[in-house]
């Protein structure tokens, strides 16, 4: 009698092993696009609470810079990826996706306090133009990071370019939905040490997917620092928030021959205003922009 199991059992035993291993390559499949969803998301949600942010640190017009250094800080990183090729060769790319999206976490709060310590103020002198670009250098950073994600993610993963597409805009509207309560629930520079968070747990998938066991410990970390961050910050006037406004607001000026002492208050909700106090009157001056 022969010991060799039977051909059947061979068959079944065959069977179920594929299907362990493409169940397996499904759920690998679902923390890439889920990764990549949660980066476009976090993209999309940073450029729209910058754009509340800038609106309040200078002039309403100059608020949708943020959508001109969204589109100029992702060619960059795109740009990056095909002109330094040594850098991102096809072995190296789940690395390179990792890192590229714990630097944008990263990135989040030191971009977001350089930012608010840079002044913005109309003059004819040089100091205004070097100011303004150094300004549009420093919140492009972020962006740069996630044209390097998203275009490794979109010209070197071999998966369906169409299901990589839909997880990309099915994250980018979700970001947009999200980003509008965030703004009713939490003020704009706390908020974007959120959105910080969320990058890391972005890092944490595309490392549990590309097996990047450093990484994602460190993007866990990462991520709970900012949280506890983002709350420490929400709750006092003192922490990372704008120190001025556009020209002139909330600054001591005279007019006509009156002492005028702009003071900045905030009210419910993280929401500031501007009051400005004279012998005669008082003037109440709220601005929304930052919440």
């Amino acid at each position: 009698m022969s010991r060799n199991p039977p051909v059947a059992q061979m068959w079944s035993d065959n069977t179920q092993m594929l299907r362990r291993v493409h169940h397996r390559g499904d759920a690998r499949m679902i923390l890439f696009y889920t990764g990549l969803s949660l980066l476009c998301a976090s993209t999309l949600m940073y450029e729209i609470v910058l754009t509340r942010l800038l609106s309040t640190v200078c002039w309403y017009y100059l608020a949708f810079v943020s959508i001109s250094m969204a589109m100029f800080g992702m060619t960059a990183g795109a740009l990056a990826v095909k002109m330094l090729p040594r850098w991102f060769q096809k072995k190296d790319t789940s690395i390179r996706v990792v890192q590229a999206t714990f630097a944008m976490a990263l990135a989040m709060p030191f971009s977001l306090v350089t930012m608010l310590a840079i002044p913005l103020e109309v003059s004819l002198a040089v100091e205004t133009l070097f100011s303004f670009l150094l300004f549009s250098a420093v919140i492009a950073i972020p962006f740069f990071f996630s044209g390097v994600a998203v275009c490794l993610c979109l010209t070197q993963i071999p998966f369906p370019i169409g299901r990589i597409y839909f997880a990309d805009l099915i994250g980018a509207s979700l970001g947009c939905l999200a980003a509008v309560a965030l703004l009713r629930t939490i003020d704009a520079p706390s908020g974007m040490i959120l959105i910080g968070a969320l990058l890391s747990l972005s890092t944490a998938t595309f490392s549990a997917h590309f097996g990047e066991v450093a990484y994602r410990r460190r993007a866990y970390l990462l991520g709970l620092v900012l949280v506890v961050l983002a709350g420490l910050n929400a709750s006092t006037l003192h922490g990372i928030q704008p120190i001025w406004a556009k020209y002139g607001k909330w600054r001591m000026w005279r007019d006509a021959g009156e002492s005028q002492h702009p003071v900045r208050i905030a009210t419910g909700n993280g929401r500031f205003s501007s009051i400005c106090v004279s012998p005669t009157s008082v003037t109440i001056e709220e601005d929304p922009a930052v919440r």
